[in-house]
């Protein structure tokens, strides 16, 4: 085997030192996407949810309104 010089060792740590620091940063962007696209996700489904709710607010208000009108 043969020695190799500290100098081509610590460069070669630097190197991959600096490559996995990118390669975190790349996977972090990733996982942050998926967050956002999963946040954005739900929030579209809690926003039909509610629109539906209010609908059927709307719709029994009508009733409500209806049956008032004829009482008087």
């Amino acid at each position: 085997m043969t020695e190799t010089s500290p100098f081509t060792m610590l460069t070669i740590l630097i190197l991959i030192t600096v490559f996995l620091i990118f390669a975190m940063k790349y996977v972090a962007q990733i996982f942050r996407a998926r967050s956002d696209a999963a946040i954005a996700m739900q929030t579209s489904v809690e926003t039909g949810a509610v629109r539906a709710e209010m609908k059927a607010f709307d719709q029994r208000l009508e009733r409500i309104e209806k049956l008032l009108r004829e009482v008087e």
